[in-house]
């Protein structure tokens, strides 16, 4: 498949996005294969822009070193999540002595365990699942509806290509 990075890997990053903002309003992509091992991409930047007005980026690639991290920015700081930790940086308007902006003072720091959250949260996904399997229950339609605009979106950010 030629868009493994994106349906294998970014696909996840997508789910998250519209199950936390909602369907996106456009996407566009720029998958590139970088190793030249293989014919499948292993590179993807996806931009996504959101009813609120929200935009997102995602990098997704097999072709680089492994690093996990998560960086939101909003209008007033931004968050970071690597290393075992989540740091928020604020306020915005933080400057030098030359009046230039800088990166802010105020932190607030946790620790954050990415993988202990990614498992757990695989954990609870198949526990939730099975539960209402088990007991012959209707699951919220609203989360069976955002996966399929996951599959959508990511099925038509290359639909040019096929």
């Amino acid at each position: 498949n030629l868009y493994n990075i994106t349906e294998n890997s970014a696909i996840h990053w997508i789910d998250l996005m519209i199950y936390n903002f909602g369907e996106s309003i456009s996407s566009i992509n720029f998958p590139r294969l970088v190793s030249k091992n293989g014919t499948s991409f292993d590179t993807d930047l996806i931009n996504l822009k959101f009813k609120n007005e929200l935009s997102v980026s995602i990098f997704a690639s097999y072709a680089t070193p492994l690093i996990d991290d998560i960086i939101i920015l909003g209008t007033n700081g931004f968050l970071t999540i690597n290393n075992n930790s989540l740091k928020i940086y604020y306020p915005r308007d933080t400057f030098d002595e030359n009046g230039l902006f800088t990166k802010p003072k105020n932190c607030i720091q946790k620790e954050f365990k990415l993988d202990s959250i990614i498992k757990q949260s695989l954990e609870n996904s198949v526990n939730y699942f099975l539960k209402y399997v088990k007991n012959s229950k209707e699951f919220d339609i609203s989360y069976f509806n955002s996966c399929i605009e996951s599959n959508r979106l990511t099925l038509n950010l290359h639909k040019d290509d096929m």
